[in-house]
């Protein structure tokens, strides 16, 4: 049986239709392979860097620890307390009131100096002082012209410290006694020739710390 040209054209159509639909469907394959081959992270998309909390934390300074403030000094004045020992100047009534080379002091020790002789006074401390402070010198209204001192302070009995003065010069003491129980301050006179004169040798605003 003989076939006509229509025969071929079908069954070339038929074919051709046959391909496409093989390739169409490889290729949908492929595709689903390669859909199936990639990781879930693969199809995640890449997150933006994040800044390191370190780096985005400012530095700031440490805040320092502050200790508990210091207590201040407390102060005693040895005109404040009584003598334990020595030869005290009378009060007058300006009470320890001295003024020394213009300047005035309200808590001074004064110290009555004889010729020929050693006058002191002595305090007893409690072992509590840290440190004592004064201004050693001669007052202002007193009859001393040509005159001077020699002042020395003992703590516990022994030597620390020798000033020597006279009228409008004046000496500023600053002692250590830490732990020491009695202080001493004694005075003595410097005269020249026959000069029978007597003065009084004080310790402006002598005091101590604790």
């Amino acid at each position: 049986m003989r076939r006509g040209p229509n025969d071929h054209t079908v069954a070339f159509w038929t074919v051709a239709g046959g391909v496409a639909t093989v390739l169409a469907l490889v290729i949908t394959i492929g595709a689903a392979v390669r859909s199936c081959g990639r990781s879930p992270q693969d199809n995640l998309a890449t997150p933006a860097p994040t800044q390191s909390i370190s780096s985005s934390v400012s530095q700031a300074a440490p805040t320092p620890v502050t200790s508990k403030s210091r207590q201040a000094a407390t102060v005693t004045y040895l005109s404040d307390l009584t003598p334990v020992g020595g030869v005290a100047q009378p009060l007058d009534p300006s009470g320890t009131n001295v003024n020394i080379s213009g300047t005035d002091y309200a808590h001074s020790v004064p110290i009555f100096c004889v010729s020929g002789r050693v006058n002191d006074l002595e305090y007893n401390l409690e072992g509590r002082g840290k440190r004592f402070i004064g201004e050693v010198g001669i007052g202002d209204t007193e009859d001393a012209s040509g005159l001077s001192a020699f002042v020395s302070f003992y703590a516990d009995g022994q030597l620390i410290d020798t000033v020597h003065v006279s009228l409008a010069h004046p000496k500023a003491v600053s002692l250590n006694v830490s732990g020491i129980f009695r202080l001493r301050i004694a005075a003595q006179l410097v005269q020249t020739g026959g000069d029978a004169r007597s003065i009084t040798v004080s310790v402006g605003n002598a005091r101590y710390t604790s």
